[in-house]
């Protein structure tokens, strides 16, 4: 196997393993102080460290929690976006690639708006998505603005001053 690193703005990790291994590979990244993913997908090397990729986007799974404003600047400031789902395909990735036991930040709230529901870059929620919302949610308890992805890959509207894991994504560049 071979590995080379670069700098976290420009790529990330070139990789060469038999087609053996499976697809996902544990890999340290130092820039961000956590251990990652980088998959045999995206050996163009494109993908930060300890980001994976899926359908062409490059996803980060924060190791630490913020409020959501804080989340959505993170990853502003590394020229991504808090997670926008526009699949059931992103969506079943990014619930199989997540660690199980966090719950995480969406790019996704209706604060604007009482039940309007955008997205980060200003796009509306699609009704096609509205079934991956948990039971009865969103339900607005407690002035639940923002949209997060629950312990069971469920979506639940909560408060956007609670601290939460987060999802950042950006073009995979190749």
């Amino acid at each position: 196997a071979s590995l080379s690193a670069c700098p976290l703005a420009t790529c990330c990790a070139s990789l060469h393993f038999s087609a053996r291994h499976p697809i996902g590979y544990s890999l340290p990244g130092p820039e961000l102080g956590y251990s990652g993913f980088c998959f045999l997908d995206s050996v163009c090397g494109h993908c930060p460290w300890g980001w994976a990729w899926f359908q062409r986007t490059c996803y980060y799974f924060s190791e630490s929690t913020k409020i959501w404003r804080e989340a959505k600047q993170f990853c502003l400031d590394y020229g991504a976006q808090l997670v926008i789902i526009n699949t059931k395909e992103e969506q079943v990735f990014l619930v199989k690639n997540r660690p199980k036991s966090r719950a995480y930040w969406l790019g996704l709230s209706d604060k604007k708006v009482e039940n309007q529901w955008l997205w980060v870059d200003g796009s509306p929620l699609k009704l096609r998505y509205v079934g991956f919302w948990s039971s009865g949610e969103p339900n607005d308890s407690g002035d639940e603005d923002c949209g997060t992805m629950t312990l069971d890959g469920r979506w639940n509207d909560i408060n956007c001053y609670m601290t939460d894991y987060w999802i950042c994504e950006k073009p995979w560049l190749c």
